[in-house]
């Protein structure tokens, strides 16, 4: 028998519309940034109890 311990939480970012995606945490640290196109979606972990800031850039 196998435990894992998760350290982080997965959240999953749709795209209503073609976007380029920053996340930034509370210290203005830049997490990450990529692309979606319309009607896409990606899953992304973040470590819980921490404040992140999703932006779309365009």
């Amino acid at each position: 028998m196998s435990i894992q311990k998760w350290d982080k939480t997965p959240y999953r970012l749709r795209a209503l519309e073609d976007s380029q995606i920053k996340i930034t945490d509370s210290s203005d640290a830049k997490v990450e940034v990529f692309k979606l196109a319309t009607n896409t979606y990606k899953d992304i972990a973040l470590k819980p109890s921490k404040v992140y800031y999703v932006t779309s850039i365009w």
